[in-house]
């Protein structure tokens, strides 16, 4: 488990139990940051609610006050980022971890990937890879860009499953695709790496090109590094097919029937 017990023991000014945990709980939240690959929705970029109807057990539509709070995977997951993000104790976390879970299960993509998120990073929960995979995937297939990407570096690294590198690569890119900026970074180091794809620097630069005009702070320095050891005709081309490019959206908040954009 994340958050043990200890016997009291014995030696000079021990710290209280509340403020050990709170340390623990603040430690957590850092490694966290660096460790999560793309990160949760509701923290910024990718992170749209664009609004969501909820349907009753008849499949007819119902208000969120008619559906409550309990029935609204919605609100559930916008609860549990506020207690994620402003945790003070693991009860905090603990209750994130449930709320995601029930949000998850009920079909809401966003959740499924920050329960993932959790798995993934031990925040709320105890580490556990395989699970953090499942959730991923389930919201990858969604259509979620961060789950995309992070379910893509899994498989990349072998981490919580088998390693497939193609698989991995093609999971890279549908997020890439959508506009996911970190993703567009990574893709790139691949095309200009070689490792998991055939070597292609025209594509890297592409991607570098697509990345840089997202924002991502990566970006810049790898086109640099691309540039120098392409034509005059292969950069045109480069500029061109990045100039033309509009990223599509396959991401929907809900993974069944039923409950719709």
């Amino acid at each position: 488990m994340i958050f043990r017990g200890s016997a009291a023991q014995s030696g000079p000014s021990p710290l209280p139990t509340r403020r050990l945990c709170t340390l623990v709980v603040l430690l957590q939240l850092i490694f966290a940051q660096s460790a999560s690959a793309c990160g949760w929705w509701g923290d910024g970029e990718g992170s749209d609610d664009a609004d969501v109807t909820l349907v009753g057990k008849d499949g007819k539509p119902v208000s969120r006050d008619a559906a409550g709070v309990d029935a609204d995977p919605v609100q559930m997951t916008r609860t549990a980022n506020v207690l994620r993000r402003g945790a003070k104790s693991a009860k905090d976390l603990l209750e994130a971890a449930h709320l995601y879970r029930r949000a998850a299960e009920m079909g809401f993509v966003p959740a499924q990937n920050n329960l993932a998120a959790m798995y993934e990073t031990g925040i709320g929960v105890p580490v556990n890879l395989p699970e953090a995979a499942r959730w991923y995937r389930s919201a990858a297939e969604g259509g979620f860009a961060h789950a995309q990407h992070s379910f893509g570096e899994m498989l990349l690294n072998g981490r919580g499953v088998a390693k497939d590198a193609l698989v991995g690569a093609s999971w890279v890119e549908r997020a890439a695709k959508q506009g996911h900026k970190s993703a567009c970074v990574h893709l790139a180091r691949m095309y200009w790496e070689g490792a998991e794809v055939p070597r292609a620097p025209v594509k890297a630069l592409v991607w570098a090109v697509r990345a840089e005009t997202l924002g991502d702070p990566e970006a810049p320095a790898l086109k640099k590094r691309i540039l120098s050891v392409l034509s005059t005709a292969e950069i045109d081309k480069a500029d061109h097919s990045a100039r033309q490019w509009q990223p599509k959206r396959e991401y929907r908040l809900f993974d069944k029937p039923g409950r719709t954009q």
